[in-house]
């Protein structure tokens, strides 16, 4: 009897998404227990390096209280690189500068941006707390990525940052050169320098959403958490000088207080995919914003808040993808035109906390005395800066050296020594210092991070309305809330796999809405930085540009890794939020003319 055997199909092997491991050193006992009393040793000797300057600087304890803050900083940045990113951003929000002159308190008084010898430490220390903290972090992120095996990541942006600080140190150069002033050079590129630090800082240590969501809470709860601290300051100034105080927090806060309200235009388009309670807050922050603008008595806010709204109003244009919503849009921003008139009209002529805002608007046509003779100055500064540039036009004079006084001005060096070095317009600034050359660097920077805001805004556009339709897909066939709602039941595993699915979509969402409002921030931040550049002098602000340059190396690093995921190696098929694969793709083939 003869047996045949019939074929067998055998079904595919599974495909295995592919793995890349990373190198790592085996760990031994020793190598891990010697790291830990190492650790233990330094913490030891660090804590009691601080308590022998309690003795060395016995007349400023608060010095120290601020170092041994800075200590723990550090400790946690050695083990999370992320928190450097997390603590310079808040320092640039909260803190201030430089001591206020009216009201002292902790915030105030901290001198986290003062160099360590105006504190109580040698003179020797020419640096401050702020430069420590960013430095170990870089420090820590680049080591940490070599450890890895990993290369430094760069962002779409990177050369062109980078571009504009090899500017900075061929001014730096050209001005010492050329007799320009060590400290004063120092004093002048320092906020250049931090632009530069943060961003390869943040795209660095930027790795994943949750990061982006952090940096989004800490501008959130610290600009309201400013805001409550200025408004307390001002109570706390006595009525008698309370008139004549030009400002109650600093200048480089005009940009922070605009900022909200860029927010809040943002977050309006995707409060229901952000975190719950993060639109809200940006609501009841609105009126305490509004009243500091008025107390804090600084035109440049309202010019930066009119700016943010119009470099914004492109993008969200693109971000409405209904008819219905862009007419809705237009009807808006009609209504809030014929408002601001009425407003504006009624209050012309008007005095009082009220009609601040319409006063700030009618300085730029009918100034009054004081603000027509602050106008005047910065006429005669920037005919001082056009001749000064004349003398260089192409390399400039580099930094470090005055500018030339063919017009005479006010003299202010009694209570402002770096009258002749810092102006108001950083614009003519930069190209007195670095010529038509970097000029242009600064500018082509700019572009390229503009472009890369947009792309962000169409890549996260992309990305939200496919996890929106999968999560739309899925409540179409919704088995718990269609069939069972309002009982309680237990779950099979069908129902678990399927509210899993859901989870994961609507927290893709979120990360899509979290990162097209970090787009949003960049936008604004930029363009204010920009505008306040040209008056009131942004760009010299250690605050301004170190934040500036940590949003924009974040946005950098949320580029790239939301470009990565949504990219597919050749012909592997990849699994959506829903569970469904979709169809491998083919590889295209490149046919070669010239072999």
């Amino acid at each position: 009897m003869a047996v045949t055997f019939a074929p067998t199909e055998q079904a595919p092997a599974p495909r295995r998404n592919r793995v890349f491991p990373e190198v790592t050193a085996p760990r031994s006992r020793f190598g891990l227990a010697f790291r830990q009393w190492t650790a233990a040793l330094v913490t030891v000797a660090v804590f009691a390096g601080l308590a022998v300057l309690f003795k060395v600087v016995d007349d400023r304890p608060e010095t120290v209280l601020s170092l041994a803050l800075v200590v723990l900083g550090v400790m946690a940045v050695l083990r999370w690189p992320i928190v450097g990113t997390y603590l310079a951003v808040l320092s640039t929000i909260i803190l201030d500068t430089f001591p206020s002159p009216y009201v002292q308190t902790v915030i105030s008084e901290m001198g986290f941006f003062r160099n360590l010898n105006l504190l109580g430490l040698p003179s020797a220390v020419t640096f401050n707390m702020f430069e420590v903290l960013l430095s170990l972090s870089l420090l820590r992120a680049l080591i940490g990525h070599f450890h890895r095996y990993r290369g430094i990541r760069t962002g779409p942006v990177f050369w062109p940052v980078v571009l504009f600080g090899a500017m900075v140190v061929l001014g730096t150069v050209n001005g010492l050169l050329t007799g320009g002033d060590f400290k004063i050079t120092l004093w002048e590129i320092r906020p250049l320098f931090y632009f530069v630090g943060l961003y390869i800082l943040a795209v660095n240590t930027v790795e994943e959403p949750a990061h982006i969501r952090g940096l989004l809470w800490i501008t959130v709860l610290g600009t309201a958490f400013r805001t409550v601290d200025g408004i307390s300051r001002y109570f706390q100034i006595p009525l008698s000088v309370r008139a004549g105080v030009p400002t109650v927090i600093e200048h480089d806060d005009s940009l922070f207080l605009a900022l909200a309200f860029g927010l809040l235009i943002a977050a309006t388009l995707w409060r229901a995919r952000l975190p719950r309670r993060m639109y809200p807050l940006l609501v009841l922050m609105i009126p305490a914003v509004t009243l500091m603008m008025v107390l804090n008595k600084r035109r440049a806010v309202f010019l930066c808040l009119i700016e943010v709204v119009i470099i914004a109003l492109p993008y969200i244009w693109l971000s409405l993808q209904t008819p219905a919503l862009r007419r809705r849009l237009v009807l808006v921003l009609v209504g809030l035109g014929v408002l601001g008139s009425l407003y504006t009209a009624a209050f012309w002529n008007r005095s009082g906390s009220l009609a601040e805002p319409a006063q700030a608007v009618k300085s730029y046509f009918q100034p009054n005395e004081r603000d027509a003779a602050s106008n005047a100055y910065r006429e005669q500064e920037n005919t001082n800066l056009r001749a000064t540039i004349a003398r260089s036009p192409i390399i400039g004079i580099g930094f470090g050296k005055p500018m030339d006084v063919v017009v005479p001005m006010a003299n202010l060096q009694d209570g402002w020594a770096l009258q002749l070095y810092m102006p108001h317009n950083n614009m003519l600034w930069l190209w007195e210092r670095m010529g038509f050359i970097g000029f242009a660097v600064f500018w082509a920077m700019i572009a390229a991070s503009l472009i890369l805001v947009s792309a962000a805004v169409r890549l996260g556009l992309d990305r939200m309305r496919a996890a929106v339709g999968v999560e739309q897909e899925l409540l179409r066939s919704n088995p718990l809330e269609n069939t069972m709602r309002g009982r309680r039941r237990r779950l099979n595993s069908a129902d678990r796999v399927y509210a899993r699915r859901l989870q994961v979509a609507r927290k893709r969402a979120q990360e899509c809405a979290e990162f097209l409002l970090l787009a949003f921030l960049v936008l604004a931040t930029l363009g204010a930085l920009v505008v306040l550049s040209a008056v009131d002098q942004a760009l010299m602000s250690f605050r301004l540009s170190a934040y500036a340059g940590a949003m924009l190396g974040a946005l950098a690093a949320g580029w790239q890794m939301y470009q990565v995921r949504a990219r597919r190696l050749p012909g592997e098929a990849v699994a959506d939020a829903a569970g469904q694969e979709e169809p491998p793709r083919v590889p295209r083939r490149r046919v070669r003319f010239v072999s």
